[in-house]
C-alpha cells in the first residue's frame, strides 16, 4: 500500500504542478528543497533507498499544498484512494 500511495501522491503532485505551469525546479525552489529531491517525490521513490517509497514530511506536504493551492488533506486523501485503486487493479478486482 505504501508504494502505491507514494506513486499516486507523486502523480498527483506532477498533475497539479503542470496545471500551475511550474517546472520541477521552480516548485522545488519555492518550497525550499532541491530539484532532485522533488523529482524523487514525483516518481514516488525514496531519496535514500530507491527500493522504498518516498515519504515526505508533514511540513513538506504543507509547503506543497500551499504552492499548489490544494488542501493537505485533499492531497493525502487522493493519494490514498489512488493507491487503493492501484492495488485493486493489480489484484484484478
Amino acid at each position: 500500500m505504501e508504494r502505491a500511495a507514494s506513486r499516486a501522491l507523486g502523480e498527483l503532485l506532477r498533475t497539479r504542478r503542470l496545471a500551475k505551469a511550474l517546472s520541477q525546479e521552480r516548485l522545488a525552489n519555492e518550497i525550499g528543497i532541491n530539484r532532485n529531491y522533488y523529482q524523487q517525490m514525483e516518481s514516488g521513490i525514496s531519496q535514500r533507498n530507491p527500493r522504498t517509497p518516498a515519504n515526505p514530511t508533514f511540513l513538506m506536504l504543507m509547503r506543497l499544498s500551499e504552492v499548489l493551492d490544494v488542501p493537505v488533506g485533499q492531497l493525502v486523501d487522493e493519494a490514498i484512494e489512488a493507491g487503493k485503486q492501484e492495488i485493486r487493479r493489480r489484484n484484478g478486482e
